[in-house]
């Protein structure tokens, strides 16, 4: 009998069932660069923004992840695709440990419009070497910057800031040409 529920419960989760479906989106998940770009090129087909910022980055916490959790509710259904990087600078591990666990802390207490919410989108941490940061990023120690890429995994945005208003007439833009 054990067995048997063992075997409906392996069944369930390869089946993609309840168990599966529910990703903890409160918890950073460590990236590297090269899984980062595999990561977005596997999304071919929709559109991608890869959103890059820092726990240190108030204007990111405060706008820019409740903004990309708003353009989620609005586009999801339209195949857009939101990943957040999180990239510090810092070169000392309990340093960045503490930053990964205050990025935890906020994503579990994320509020959009004073509603709390859950994350609909994955958080990862961009684990590289600090003494030589992936030059296709930028410098690393400037946040937010956003990374779109149309649905034939094109790219057709890096910018610093952002304008959130230009961003939005893009994300509409990219999102519609199908």
């Amino acid at each position: 009998m054990a067995r048997l529920l063992g075997l409906s419960v392996l069944c369930l989760l390869l089946a993609g069932g309840p168990a599966a479906a529910e990703e903890d989106n409160t918890k950073l998940r460590p990236i590297t660069y090269d899984e980062l770009g595999k990561l977005v090129r596997s999304h071919k087909g929709k559109p991608v923004v890869v959103y890059l910022w820092h726990y240190t980055c108030f204007n990111c916490r405060a706008k820019g992840v409740p903004h990309l959790v708003e353009l989620h509710n609005k586009h999801a259904k339209d195949g857009l695709v939101i990943l957040t990087v999180t990239m510090d600078t810092d070169k000392d591990e309990k340093v960045r440990a503490d930053y990964r666990e205050k990025t935890n802390q906020y994503l579990a207490d994320l509020k959009v419009k004073g509603q709390k919410v859950k994350p609909p989108f994955p958080s990862y941490d961009l684990e590289y070497d600090r003494a030589k940061p992936p030059a296709a990023l930028g410098p690393a120690e400037v946040n937010p910057r956003v990374f779109v890429f149309n649905r034939d995994g094109q790219y057709v945005l890096k910018e610093q800031g952002p304008d959130y208003d230009a961003l939005d007439k893009l994300i509409a833009e990219v999102v519609n040409k199908k």
